[in-house]
């Protein structure tokens, strides 16, 4: 009788990019998490309050392609719509 354990994560070279929304992308761990999920080949969109600070991050994360930014302070009630 064979017991197998859970399936594991297929190889990165067959993994399927995810799109991850990343909140608090220019403080630094939502720096080093969005930098970290790019070399993965994830896109992903990153929210912070500093507009400048986002645009440097998404240019050095590949561009607008791989990196949509949303200036937001998420503790405006209006901030789960201006990120959907």
């Amino acid at each position: 009788m064979s017991i197998s354990g859970p399936p594991s994560a297929p190889p990165p070279s067959q993994r399927r990019p995810r799109r991850v929304l990343v909140v608090g992308a220019t403080g630094r761990l939502g720096v080093r998490i969005a930098r970290a999920l790019r070399s993965r080949d994830d896109r992903v969109i990153l929210t912070a309050r500093d507009a400048s600070k986002l645009a440097a991050m998404a240019t050095e994360l590949g561009g607008d392609d791989v990196a949509k930014t949303v200036c937001v302070d998420l503790m405006t009630r209006d901030a789960p719509e201006q990120i959907a």
